[in-house]
């Protein structure tokens, strides 16, 4: 028997012989001859040899006088499925957990968005206009950070329900690691260092870069907020083939080559119970006020839509271990191009502006028009329609939401394609339903910019479609 498990029978020979049991039934694991343990279960009887003088005090008997008879069975497969079947009920219980988030995200992002759109790009242009180092402007600088961390909030929420597409680039690992941890070293806490380990510099992934940006920066600032004694956060980027699939803490490894990143902290851990719930949405630790328990959560759902999956290994008073998969990509990497600094600008094009929100509508009017556009702006998508059939010449572009009533934005862009093929047209939406972008494709929509926008992305954005149709 193994050492662990002898408790499991000592003294039954005794406890037969006192009359206190007559049988027994239990799991432990056997050696076998070629020295491997396998999990057997038991049931035996206890069988007294001889009879008593007196059958009516009929006593303890000696324990020498006690046979065992019984069956073993060999039911490590059993076990091993059993456990299976347990890790695969978790997993299915995390995934509903996160389609929940999900379902969650689809009801608020569009109206949310709407809000911090107005948020931010009235606070953006009344920036523009207010003195630099006034009262003022710091009001305005503390109000366009609050929103920008209320679109980020957003952003990961959306991740969850896989409502925001990723798009997929070849990204540097070794890269991403180390401007992630410049970024993060910048605010560390007294007694706190990071550590970097990059075992493989060209390793490459298929990523998106803000969602990839985000899973590293979530696994380095966990660690680090896991030491306020102090410590060293190791971060580390290293190559890892698997010939045969497995299942990970969280996810699927299949055969494939992956590259592993792993944040490994030196604080207090975590028991069997918080770290059962760490990747829960919504599920933290920390005081109120420092933490959203989006930040785990996060890392799970980005490794998981990137084809990865994860580990975690932790015990009270030896820190936590998290590692990420994310299958390697192959082909050659090339740096992307960086973006010009220059804002573009327009000359004097008309721009159809079509939102349901009246805020929204003039907001994108006076954007536009420091942009050098003149925009006319409707609340309707039924008068757009009409106002464009009746002086279609008029208009160059079409800047329109997604989510309206009576005609949605890919309803309206295929009414007007229908009219006038080379028409540029660039939708706006916070989340537009799923299937929305496959909807706009078809539709012929030339871009789609997500909500809250800034006046850079929409000058970007305008600018690309306008050149693309002329």
């Amino acid at each position: 028997m193994h050492p662990d498990d002898r408790h499991l029978l000592a003294g039954l020979r005794e406890r037969f012989a006192s009359g206190d049991i007559n049988s027994v039934s239990r799991e432990y694991c056997l050696r076998r001859d070629d020295g491997v343990y396998i999990t057997v279960g038991v049931t035996a009887y206890g069988i007294i040899e001889g009879e008593r003088t007196d059958l009516r005090k009929p006593g303890p008997v000696a324990a020498s006088n006690v046979r065992v008879a019984g069956f073993i069975r060999d039911i490590s497969e059993r076990k091993r499925a059993d456990e299976e079947r347990v890790a695969l009920e978790e997993r299915l219980k995390q995934s509903e957990k996160m389609q929940a988030v999900g379902r969650f995200a689809d009801g608020i992002a569009h109206d949310f968005n709407n809000i911090l759109g107005a948020i931010l790009g009235y606070g953006e242009l009344a920036k523009g206009k207010a003195p630099g180092g006034s009262d003022i402007r710091r009001y305005l600088d503390t109000i366009h950070s609050a929103g920008e961390r209320g679109r980020l909030l957003v952003a990961q929420i959306l991740t969850f329900s896989r409502a925001r597409p990723a798009e997929m680039r070849p990204m540097l690992v070794a890269e991403l690691v180390d401007e992630v941890a410049l970024q993060v070293e910048g605010s560390l806490p007294a007694g706190i260092t990071i550590a970097i380990a990059n075992e493989c510099p060209g390793a490459v992934v298929l990523g998106e870069a803000t969602q990839l940006h985000q899973l590293v920066m979530n696994l380095c600032t966990n660690a680090v907020q896991a030491m306020g004694a102090g410590g060293v956060v190791n971060l580390s980027v290293s190559m890892m083939r698997v010939d045969a699939e497995r299942a990970a803490h969280l996810g699927t490894l299949h055969a494939a080559s992956y590259v592993a990143i792993e944040a490994r902290d030196t604080g207090t851990g975590m028991d069997e119970a918080t770290a059962a719930r760490i990747f829960e949405p919504f599920f933290t630790t920390k005081p109120v006020g420092r933490g959203t328990g989006l930040g785990l959560a996060l890392v799970h759902s980005i490794a998981l839509e990137h084809g990865g999956a994860l580990d975690l290994d932790t015990a009270p008073g030896r820190g936590t271990k998290i590692t990420v998969y994310l299958p390697e990509a192959t082909g050659a990497w090339q740096r992307p191009a960086v973006a010009e600094s220059e804002l573009p600008r327009g000359n004097g094009e008309t721009i159809m502006v079509i939102d349901d929100e009246p805020a929204l509508a003039d907001l994108a009017q006076e954007m536009l028009a420091e942009l050098g556009y003149e925009a006319i702006a409707f609340t309707s998508s039924v008068d757009a329609l009409a106002a464009y059939e009746s002086h279609p010449e008029r208009f160059d572009a079409i800047l329109s939401d997604e989510v309206m009533p009576q005609l949605t934005g890919t309803q309206l862009t295929t009414r007007l394609r229908g009219a006038r093929a080379s028409l540029p047209i660039l939708i706006i939406s916070g989340y537009g339903g799923p299937g929305f972008e496959l909807r706009a494709r078809e539709a012929g929509v030339d871009r789609l910019l997500r909500k809250p926008y800034q006046k850079r992305e929409l000058a970007e954005a305008l600018a690309l479609v306008i050149a693309a149709r002329a």
